[in-house]
């Protein structure tokens, strides 16, 4: 409700001053009115940026949660993140923003994935679960090509030491709110089949994640 609320008091403040310039439009010159508006969406923008981290830390200490119950780090240097569907001003079609940095070890939080290719791509278009891996630097670099869209240069630009790729969709009536996404430099970790209570543990934690997507 943080975000609501942020809302609502934006909404409130507008009013206000917009009353105060009709009622005062004939005799209180117009800076007046128009400064107190530009620092009340100034301090709305904060409150909304403070509030979206907030909601992002919370996403990320419950991450921080699900890898230590997998034991996934120390076997095969595991991580995990969550990206959201994003559009972009004056940018074509939907692109995913990384809202945390990776646990265990952190980085890549804010960061903007090019729009149309790779596993993130192919999982919230099918909607579905998806798992990848590779068996090699080749191997990820033709598939890469021929399955997720990338060109040969874009490739090479690319870090290559993941093998195996997991990734989740997290669904509110038919949209994908988010992405849970995993990745490890051991080929054949994911899908974890082998792992006591992963299926109701990764339930758990996309249900937590789906209502913080919601909250905003």
């Amino acid at each position: 409700m943080e975000r609501q609320a942020v809302i609502f008091r934006g909404i409130q403040l507008f009013s206000s001053i917009l009353a105060g310039w009709i009622l005062g439009a004939s005799y209180v010159p117009k800076v007046v009115i128009i400064l107190p508006l530009l620092v009340a969406m100034a301090t709305l923008g904060i409150e909304f940026r403070k509030a979206r981290k907030r909601s992002h830390e919370t996403i990320r200490n419950h991450l921080i949660t699900l890898f230590t119950m997998l034991d996934l780090a120390p076997r095969s240097d595991a991580r995990s993140t969550i990206h959201v569907p994003v559009r972009r001003f004056l940018r074509k079609g939907v692109w995913f923003r990384q809202v945390c940095e990776y646990v265990p070890n952190g980085g890549g939080g804010g960061r903007y994935l090019p729009r149309g290719k790779g596993i993130i791509q192919k999982s919230y278009t099918s909607r579905a679960i998806r798992t990848e891996n590779f068996h090699s630097d080749e191997d990820y670099r033709l598939r890469m090509v021929e399955e997720y869209n990338y060109t040969e240069e874009e490739t090479r630009e690319r870090t290559i030491d993941r093998r195996s790729y997991l990734c989740i969709p997290i669904i509110e009536f038919d949209k994908v709110l988010g992405l849970l996404y995993f990745d490890a430099r051991t080929e054949g970790i994911f899908p974890l089949s082998g792992s006591a209570g992963l299926q109701e543990t990764l339930e758990n934690v996309s249900d937590i994640v789906r209502t913080i997507l919601l909250k905003g």
